[in-house]
């Protein structure tokens, strides 16, 4: 089985890599980088949403098409949103559709939320902003290379966000839906995160991990857990061999 991963705003998929030896040994991690991230740094940032759902969708479909493997969609915070979209992409192309989705950190895509708060027409400002946020590294503010490298990533992303537009009517998906949220994470309310279940037709779960926003890196033992017992119903019987968590 394959898990596709998508990474919150400058973030990379490297963060999803301490993942691999503990997902059931049957269960393919593999990364869905953004344009300009990481991975694909010789690349140029993307702040169009639609240019990045058909540029995922084509990296899920030239490996889906090859095998009846089944496969799920993992995606953190911007990636969450992303997620959504890249499954109808999917579909509209005629591409087989995952069977599971997870969505983590953040609220459904139907929820308003004020954007004003992000000072994107200011670099000096955003910057600013970017310092204060919880869960980025002291080192990195103090590297002033890394810092400037990064702050380009996030900036693009912020952009990004900004450009996504409320979703006015829900189209549902077809595939079984996981929402998860930090029990800390303040920009997430439970009430917002729970609206995901208002976008499927099949089953939803939603769980409550230990952490603030940034939970699947920081408590990625709690958060592989379920994700491992969620994808088991699509794992024959005698291949469910899991690593032991501590």
């Amino acid at each position: 089985m394959y898990l596709f991963c998508i990474p919150h705003a400058g973030g990379s998929v490297i963060a999803y890599n301490a993942w691999k030896k503990h997902l059931n040994k049957t269960i393919e991690l593999i990364p869905l980088e953004l344009p300009g991230h990481m991975l694909r740094s010789q690349e140029k940032l993307v702040t169009d949403y639609q240019i990045i759902i058909k540029d995922q969708c084509s990296k899920v479909l030239e490996i889906v098409q090859l095998t009846n493997e089944p496969y799920a969609i993992y995606g953190h915070s911007l990636g969450a949103v992303l997620v959504y979209y890249l499954y109808h992409e999917i579909v509209n192309e005629g591409g087989r559709p995952p069977c599971h989705l997870f969505v983590s950190g953040r609220w459904a895509p139907n929820i308003i939320k004020d954007f004003d708060e992000y000072p994107i027409d200011d670099m000096a400002e955003f910057k600013k902003f970017i310092i204060n946020l919880e869960g980025i590294d002291a080192a990195l503010i103090n590297n002033e290379t890394m810092f400037n490298y990064f702050i380009n990533i996030i900036y693009s992303d912020f952009v990004l966000l900004k450009q996504i537009p409320v979703l006015q009517e829900i189209k549902k998906i077809n595939a079984n839906l996981t929402f998860l949220r930090g029990l800390k994470d303040d920009s997430n309310p439970i009430d917002d995160g729970m609206e995901w279940r208002k976008y499927t037709n099949h089953n939803y779960s939603q769980y409550e991990v230990e952490g603030d926003h940034f939970f699947p890196t920081e408590n990625l033992y709690e958060t592989v857990k379920i994700i491992n017992k969620e994808l088991e119903q699509y794992l024959c019987a005698n291949e469910a061999d899991y690593q032991v968590l501590d």
